[in-house]
């Protein structure tokens, strides 16, 4: 910036012309190496020609070199120090240090930084962050040997008041749907408790987020009504075996409708005949991504996913997080393949050449899976 104050350029002209060159704007680059190679010709007046050429050109490509990464002295010598002290504090103090780092990362929702910090930690000090689990203390971020439990405030959604709530019950036992009764009774609406599902808290996430979408106190049913509740995909028994045990729960009978006191009985009837319900692999990837920024589900080793950071439907890039070498990586891909997903995408068909970006020539098709996701 001094060399090109120095050839006439205002001070406030020189840092917009590092930037101009960093961006390729041709344009500002041209009349600002016309001005530049004018003025060093001058003060360079008395040397031979072929000489001052020689100079002018190295001088200008380290202004170009400089430009493409460079900032002001103040600001490398506070990186500098800051690196050097956390290098130092990870080396020494490990566990501190990550737990700090985290938590300053969480406060900020930096998911990204957080998913770093957690490869790092446990690949070169073998400090392992558990998951998020009822029964844990998750109202802030903490170590025990070697082993860091997470706050539930960095989930989305979550702050901590929620984890707050939690605390109190968390050596107690439950069923599910007493669980889901007992959160209710807390505090916690169905948004928390479907958030905090989807990230594999309990310990049946698949019958929690059953009862999210679908619990209700049912009051009077009826044999059509019973149907429309239940899928009988997730069903143990027949519609008919589960009327005869709402009967003989009830206290009021009529030829169509069943009239209850105890709501909550009957609904417990109803869950308790829920059978296992399976959540596909790639819509648990899709719900960790958006909540904790990071897929925590395991997946067979045949399965390959991406996490999309940005792509260019126009250009048809895209650029790709691989969560299992922690790379981006850009790849095309061809016009006409729908990107199904924001957030996770599952790729079909990648053909590699020695030169340029990989080419990706088929997206598995997503939409039937996330067409239904809340």
């Amino acid at each position: 910036m001094r060399v090109l104050n120095y050839c006439g350029f205002e001070k406030k002209e020189t840092y917009d012309i590092l930037k101009a060159i960093s961006k390729k704007k041709e344009e500002k680059i041209k009349s600002a190496k016309d001005k530049f190679f004018s003025k060093m010709n001058e003060v360079l007046s008395q040397d031979e020609e072929s000489h001052r050429e020689k100079v002018i050109s190295l001088i200008w490509q380290v202004i170009i070199d400089s430009s493409n990464y460079g900032f002001n002295v103040s600001h490398s010598y506070s990186m500098a120090h800051d690196s050097l002290w956390i290098a130092y504090a990870k080396a020494h103090y490990p566990q501190q240090t990550y737990v700090g780092l985290i938590k300053y990362f969480s406060n900020l929702r930096k998911l990204d930084k957080i998913r770093t910090l957690k490869q790092e930690a446990e690949k070169y000090f073998g400090i392992k962050l558990m998951d998020r689990k009822f029964g844990q203390d998750n109202r802030v971020i903490n170590v025990q040997d070697n082993i860091i439990y997470q706050s539930l405030d960095s989930v989305k959604g979550i702050n901590s008041e929620i984890a707050n709530l939690i605390y109190p019950i968390k050596d107690m036992k439950f069923n599910t749907f007493d669980l889901y009764i007992k959160l209710k009774e807390l505090g916690l609406n169905k948004t928390h408790i479907g958030n905090l599902a989807k990230i594999g808290y309990f310990k049946f996430n698949d019958k929690m987020l059953w009862l999210v979408n679908n619990y209700k106190e049912y009051k009077q049913l009826n044999k059509n009504k019973v149907i429309e509740i239940f899928d009988s995909k997730v069903m143990d028994c027949t519609i008919d075996l589960l009327y005869l045990e709402l009967v003989d729960a009830c206290s009021k009978e009529t030829n169509s409708l069943l009239k209850f006191d105890d709501v909550t009985t009957v609904s417990r009837i109803l869950f308790n005949h829920l059978s296992w319900i399976d959540i596909p692999d790639i819509q648990k990837y899709y719900w960790e991504m958006d909540l904790i920024g990071e897929v925590i589900t395991p997946h067979p080793e045949n399965t390959k996913f991406y996490i999309v950071e940005k792509y260019n439907e126009n250009k048809g890039s895209i650029l790709l997080f691989d969560p299992e070498v922690s790379r981006l990586e850009w790849f095309m891909y061809k016009r006409g393949l729908t990107i199904a997903n924001k957030n996770v995408i599952m790729v079909g068909d990648v053909e590699r050449k020695e030169k340029g970006l990989p080419i990706i020539k088929q997206f598995m098709d997503l939409t039937s899976i996330f067409k239904n996701i809340k």
